[in-house]
């Protein structure tokens, strides 16, 4: 934990170090599409699928253009004078859209703002068409990804078994086709210790003494840790990559690899196929209070409704996916 704290600390004061950021389309675009996700109510897995599709999107659109990475879905015929501009905003707009009907009218209201900064001619005619193009075939590729599979989870009340905490939010996630690993078992952890082992009592013991909202063993420090990583939205964490990204030298199509990269491991290392789908190891709340006599002991805040095993791991595939391309340096 404190390590994870001192990792975090660095980050924000280095963060706090770097220059404003100057706005580009590809940080506007993320701040919207994590606008409009919010907005519609969308849990961390499903928000992370939107997310992923919009960027990888507006990364093949630009790629589609300046042909310098392989590209992840497709790389569509385009003119080399072609706005990347044009592009990226339009596969952004479409995505965002078409997943969220209800805010199309506001999507493309900024979308032609947006346009209107651009030259007219046929460079931002052709722009707008590819941007769409690119859009529609990350659209049609996610269509039966399973992100709309009926959900048939029933929780099951045995010692040591998982029952949701709060409601149990997309139990069919585990169906969804990831964007980057192969299957989802591809980096799945090792099972969770024994139900009877000294390890499981020495945890559960711990947890129990440290986690209870009225601990008086807790130090601020790690109460202040609990609450850091239960954040889970985009609001938390892409206004860091915003920040890094802005204050970089990169260029239009890097900005947009680096949003595509980060989008893409968030959606696959949040989608609990990794072991959620097999484990069902109970979560503390459930341990401490169907094994804590009357009264049962409340927890500092809600956990996540998943069972307790580490899931995030897309990382190597991601790095095997894209080493072929050509290397950059942050600068």
């Amino acid at each position: 934990m404190r390590l994870r704290m001192h990792v975090a600390q660095v980050l924000l004061v280095t963060l706090g170090t770097l220059h404003a950021a100057r706005a580009d389309i590809i940080n506007d675009w993320n701040e919207k599409a994590v606008n409009t996700v919010l907005a519609r109510g969308l849990g961390p897995p499903p928000a992370e699928r939107v997310m992923a599709m919009m960027h990888l999107a507006v990364f093949d659109a630009i790629n589609s253009i300046d042909g310098r990475y392989k590209p992840y879905l497709i790389q569509l015929p385009a003119r080399s004078d072609t706005s990347k501009e044009a592009a990226a905003v339009s596969a952004a707009a479409t995505i965002l859209a078409a997943v969220d009907p209800k805010s199309a009218e506001s999507i493309k209201a900024s979308l032609a703002a947006e346009l209107d900064r651009i030259p007219q001619g046929q460079a931002r005619t052709d722009g707008i068409k590819l941007g769409e193009a690119v859009a529609l075939n990350m659209i049609q590729s996610r269509a039966n990804d399973g992100a709309s599979t009926p959900e048939t989870y029933r929780p099951v009340t045995t010692p040591g078994v998982y029952v949701p905490t709060p409601q149990m939010f997309v139990p069919q996630w585990p169906k969804v086709r990831p964007f980057a690993m192969t299957a989802g078992d591809q980096f799945r952890p090792r099972p969770p210790v024994s139900l009877d082992s000294e390890r499981w009592a020495a945890d559960y013991n711990e947890i129990k003494t440290l986690g209870r909202v009225d601990s008086s063993t807790r130090t601020d420090e790690q109460t202040q840790a609990a609450r850091f990583w239960l954040s889970t939205g985009g609001d938390v964490y892409y206004p860091l990559i915003r920040t890094v990204v802005a204050s970089s030298k990169l260029d239009l199509l890097d900005r947009a690899r680096i949003f595509a990269l980060v989008a893409a491991a968030r959606a696959d290392g949040r989608s609990p196929r990794s072991g959620m789908a097999t484990r069902t190891a109970t979560r503390p709340p459930n341990g401490t209070r169907h094994g804590s006599p009357s009264p049962t002991p409340r927890c500092i805040l809600n956990t996540p409704a998943r069972t307790a095993f580490r899931r995030r791991a897309c990382a190597p595939c991601w790095k095997r996916r894209w080493d072929r391309a050509p290397s950059w340096t942050w600068s």
